[in-house]
């Protein structure tokens, strides 16, 4: 419940996909070593779930613990990170979530 109500579905920049849509995502993998706790989790909808490896992104958990994506050098050289606007409309007005 925690997760679904900081990301209110996917995580990946620019994306509206509900959480009923998305998975949980460990950003350290689970065979890894990552844990299941929401430090580590973000949702992904199946497209970004399967594909943002492949293209060279990257997310990462900040400090304020909202997920935050990393683009590859070919879309952007300086690599500044990324969190989706919904999130971040979600934390304005609900700032307890994080």
């Amino acid at each position: 419940m925690a997760l679904v109500a900081r990301d209110g579905g996917c995580s990946c920049p620019g994306c509206d996909r509900a959480p009923t849509w998305c998975e949980r995502h460990h950003v350290i993998r689970w065979k890894d070593g990552g844990l299941t706790i929401l430090g580590n989790l973000t949702l992904l909808c199946l497209h970004h779930h399967r594909n943002f490896l492949d293209r060279g992104w990257q997310v990462r958990i900040n400090t304020d613990g909202l997920p935050e994506w990393i683009p590859p050098k070919y879309l952007d050289r300086d690599q500044k990170p990324l969190i989706n606007n919904r999130i971040l409309a979600r934390i304005r007005q609900h700032p307890l979530l994080t």
